[in-house]
């Protein structure tokens, strides 16, 4: 059944001549290990070719890049810093935070694969989403799944995506997606402590104290940036934590953080390092919703295990503080977040633009690849497919639904959830 889902969904992409971009001889190295930065060097010549729009010849656009490493002390110097442009917190600041420390009783247990020991060849281990916690009829349908890259399988190393959904009530409810370093030891194991354990409890916990879900209502922008950052600070203190009991070091944790909370009214949105998030809002408009952190360099990103954003409140990368937290206060039809390994596929990020000759990125979701995987959906919904089923029929789009996802060398999360 799901191998006919996914056919459906191909051919209906192709009959409709939708513009899905695919990479060819994309290879990723492995990613160097340090604190602040994730070095994701590609192979020099990197082409990409999309598919016509209706017989329109699009010229295929070589890429060329000559990257050198990257060490430690060029990031440092050449790190852009801008002034911050959002007001300081400040004591007076009434948002509610979830106590100081989250113990480990405070976690509900869930259905997840156990850690694995890294000296171990280990397969890929499948990242659990729960969607319904509850007997009552959802608002939101949400599909997820992370799947090992090509590399990693070829180099007999872990899937280090993880991610995690959960409601919070039948109207409200939050997903997380973390990207562990290629080059960090034990980064499947810091991407998994931060979406499926100790992130998934401090923004429930947060969402719950502050009664936004049971008033229906959206905290302000300086609200949810200041209980945002408190709630990384507290993810960063717990992998501190989990690093020291299990006596390695904290970088060896590394990875990325994507948070988003979903509503009717609205979302929130917060995230430390790359990735993709956006939203369809009720004109059919895909939107953003944030902007990747990335280094002046190629393929650098910065992670929640770097104290740096922890110790300067006016700490930017991208043109954007870090961490960047958002609220829109629109309602959304549909949102979608993701890892990197899937951003070359499901987003519009690297054009060339003919004024300056130069590459730019809009980073804008390409509707015509998110508007029929949420149409299947609701047909989904409207024949009333459990969520389960339908998580294992993505979970297997994510893996080969297109020739660039079969194919990608990055491990890959993608997320989508509509209002239904």
């Amino acid at each position: 059944m799901g191998k006919k889902w996914l056919k459906s969904v191909v051919q209906f992409m192709k009959k409709k001549k939708l513009f899905i971009p695919v990479i060819k001889n994309k290879k990723r190295n492995t990613k160097s290990e340090e604190i602040l930065f994730e070095e994701k060097t590609d192979v020099a010549n990197e082409t990409i070719e999309p598919f016509s729009i209706d017989s329109e010849k699009l010229s295929i656009k070589k890429v060329e890049k000559n990257l050198a490493p990257v060490t430690e002390e060029k990031q440092e110097k050449k790190l852009p810093v801008e002034p911050n442009k959002q007001k300081p917190v400040t004591d007076s600041d009434k948002i509610i935070s979830p106590s100081e420390e989250i113990s480990s009783s405070q976690i509900e247990e869930k259905s997840i694969a156990p850690a694995v020991k890294t000296e171990e060849v280990i397969a890929p281990v499948k990242s659990f989403s729960n969607n319904f916690t509850s007997a009552e009829k959802n608002s939101w349908f949400v599909v997820s799944a992370s799947s090992i890259g090509k590399t990693h399988v070829k180099s007999n190393i872990p899937c280090q995506d993880n991610h995690y959904c959960e409601s919070i009530d039948s109207n409200w409810g939050i997903a997380i997606c973390s990207d562990g370093a290629g080059s960090a030891e034990n980064s499947q194991l810091g991407s998994k402590h931060v979406s499926n354990e100790i992130g998934v409890a401090f923004f429930k916990q947060l969402v719950i104290k502050n009664g936004w879900n049971k008033n229906n209502i959206l905290p302000s922008q300086e609200e949810w940036s200041s209980a945002a950052r408190e709630g990384f600070k507290q993810i960063f203190n717990s992998l501190e934590k989990s690093a020291d009991e299990k006596k390695i070091k904290l970088n060896s944790l590394a990875c990325t953080i994507n948070v988003i909370i979903y509503s009717p009214i609205g979302l929130l949105v917060s995230h430390i390092g790359d990735g993709r998030a956006g939203y369809c809002n009720e004109k059919g408009e895909w939107k953003s919703l944030i902007k990747p952190h990335k280094g002046e360099e190629a393929n650098q990103t910065i992670f929640i295990t770097s104290d740096r954003w922890m110790s300067d409140l006016n700490f930017t990368m991208s043109g954007v503080s870090v961490p960047e937290s958002n609220v829109v206060a629109e309602k959304p039809t549909a949102f979608t977040m993701m890892t990197d390994g899937c951003e070359f596929y499901a987003f519009e990020c690297s054009n060339m633009d003919a004024t300056t000759n130069k590459w730019n990125d809009p980073n804008l979701p390409y509707p015509k690849f998110f508007n029929p995987l949420a149409a299947h959906l609701k047909s989904m919904v409207q024949n009333n497919i459990a969520v389960r089923d339908a998580n294992l029929k993505w979970e297997k789009f994510i893996e080969e639904g297109i020739e660039g996802l079969k194919n990608e060398p990055d491990d890959k999360t993608m997320i989508l959830g509509i209002l239904i």
